[in-house]
């Protein structure tokens, strides 16, 4: 006997698309046998068919965005495209148009999740995109059912994959920041440009949706305190193990004083700390609330296969919904449904306070690091470990490393001393800071 066939458009198909082909038809079967349909490919679009996929594509398959969301006979668009200009026409095209929208799209919903659900709500579509943060993480489905009716206090972990691999690979092995990230790119976990990634701004825009959906309200990503790894030398990582640290790149939200902290920087984190044991691409995300206490859940972030399989998740459970051939109107997430229910205050960067880690080169001459302490007491910032290296074993000339770690105080009254710091006019080499995170 037949079953029911469902058709969907792709709109994009690099990485993740090829996953989801490649998925798709290694699970064609056993979806046929669990839910009692099977899925069409009924038209891809990509920028350049004549470039070489690991998946063959019948040039039949192959049409324009606009025959896809035109066409009568595909109910679900699938986006894969990234980006927000051109994805966001598309998608708001096919909203328009009566389509179901499966998306991994962070930085699209990031910027205009409140205007999509508004459009989706008018003309009974669905949207999913559990594919947008975490990966290989149902994340998006357990701040949606499992936290529906629980109160969150915070949010932290590890949205990035890639810069996670990096920093495993220089923390672990040894490898510089720039070979680490050329090892990212070649193994499919970085794209051409990781500017995104290294700078933090993919793991703020997943964060934005992390934190709307937890707190319930628009987190706006410009919102989102931002600095990237670049900085981060094979020296602190080793200070780092010294200390008894592990750098990791977090992302954090928590609800302070009826604020909300919002940041996504590298910090130090304590080496025995559930965080500090999530290794190369996996993703990590920690979540305290109100009747679960504090949750982690850990799983591949980055990678073909762990994101497409989420897609492809969403693209079963829309496929359900269209099959039962209803128009109910489907209710968005609260915080993208409400359009009064922005006005959060956000906890001002000055105002968060922790210990901090400071790494120098000094000029090898007395009183350099008395000039130092000096600044950073008139501050009113407290020294809780200071080392130096043995100058007589450094080539002439060279600066000499000195890592000062402070009490925990103020990022203001930390800055205002780092900032008269890199003022010094005998300072041989630019000073580096990171805040110690002792409250996972």
């Amino acid at each position: 006997m037949s079953v029911p066939v469902v058709r969907f458009g792709l709109l994009g198909c690099g990485t993740v698309g090829q996953g989801l082909v490649k998925a798709l038809r290694a699970s064609q079967g056993m979806i046929s046998q669990r839910y009692g349909f099977r899925f069409e490919l009924a038209g891809v679009a990509v920028r350049d068919p004549m470039k070489s996929r690991a998946v063959s594509l019948p040039k039949r398959l192959l049409r324009t965005p606009a025959e896809i969301i035109n066409d009568p006979y595909i109910p679900i668009i699938v986006e894969l495209i990234g980006g927000v200009k051109d994805a966001g026409r598309f998608v708001f095209n096919a909203l328009l148009s009566g389509k179901h929208v499966v998306t991994a799209n962070k930085a699209l919903l990031a910027e205009r999740a409140t205007q999509l659900f508004q459009e989706a709500m008018e003309h009974h579509c669905r949207i999913r995109f559990e594919a947008s943060v975490a990966g290989g993480i149902p994340v998006i489905a357990l701040f949606q059912r499992h936290f529906a009716a629980d109160t969150v206090f915070g949010i932290s972990g590890i949205l990035n994959g890639t810069t996670n691999y990096v920093l495993t690979e220089m923390a672990e092995h040894g490898v510089d920041f720039v070979k680490a990230v050329k090892q990212a790119q070649a193994l499919g976990y970085a794209e051409r440009d990781p500017s995104a990634d290294i700078s933090g701004s993919d793991a703020a825009c997943k964060l934005a949706i992390l934190c709307s959906l937890g707190f319930g309200v628009r987190v706006d990503v410009q919102s989102i305190v931002c600095r990237g790894i670049e900085t981060i030398t094979l020296h602190d990582m080793v200070e780092a193990r010294r200390l008894g640290y592990v750098i990791k790149m977090l992302a954090i939200g928590r609800q302070v004083d009826a604020k909300l902290e919002l940041r996504v920087e590298p910090v130090m984190i304590p080496k025995d700390s559930e965080l500090a044991g999530v290794r190369g691409v996996f993703n990590a995300v920690s979540v305290k609330t109100r009747f679960s206490d504090r949750q982690t859940y850990l799983g591949l972030g980055a990678g073909q296969m762990p994101t497409a399989n989420a897609v492809l998740a969403d693209l079963v459970e829309v496929a359900q919904h269209v099959l039962r051939g209803r128009s109910e109107l489907e209710t968005p997430p609260w915080c993208w449904r409400n359009w009064n229910n922005g006005k959060y205050r956000v906890l001002k960067p000055d105002s968060i306070r922790s210990p901090f880690y400071l790494r120098l080169g000094l000029e090898d001459r007395r009183g350099a690091l008395t000039e130092v302490a000096k600044i950073l007491s008139k501050a009113g910032v407290s020294l809780a470990d200071v080392r130096q290296d043995d100058a007589t074993k450094l080539p002439k000339g060279k600066p000499v490393p000195v890592v000062v770690t402070t009490h925990r105080t103020s990022r203001q009254r930390f800055l205002e001393a780092f900032a008269a710091i890199r003022q010094l006019q005998r300072l041989p080499t630019a000073p580096m800071w990171l805040p110690i995170e002792d409250q996972l």
